[in-house]
């Protein structure tokens, strides 16, 4: 039997992290669809302290537990939810 620290999780994909950060900024409970389109300073993701709490969040949900924290300049690169979703994928496939 696997510890508990060994957690399995489906494939992390662009439009479940899309959600992801979309119920992060609206809530859960909004009836606005996400927007991947939508400026990352729109939706109060343009500060390093948001971008990982994010992530706290994401990892939490998507991916295993021994997950390293972020490459903060690859989030900081992107300017929309869309943008920063991709680089969270990115991050957590190559961890």
């Amino acid at each position: 039997m696997p510890a508990e620290t060994h957690t399995h999780h489906d494939a992390v994909d662009t439009p479940a992290v899309v959600d992801l950060i979309w119920d992060f900024v609206r809530g859960p409970d909004t009836a606005d669809e996400p927007d991947p389109g939508a400026p990352l300073a729109a939706v109060d993701l343009d500060d390093d302290l948001a971008l990982l709490h994010l992530w706290d969040m994401v990892t939490d949900e998507l991916a295993e537990r021994a997950v390293a924290e972020p490459d903060l300049t690859d989030l900081r690169a992107a300017s929309s939810v869309g943008e920063l979703a991709d680089a969270i994928v990115s991050q957590l496939r190559g961890a």
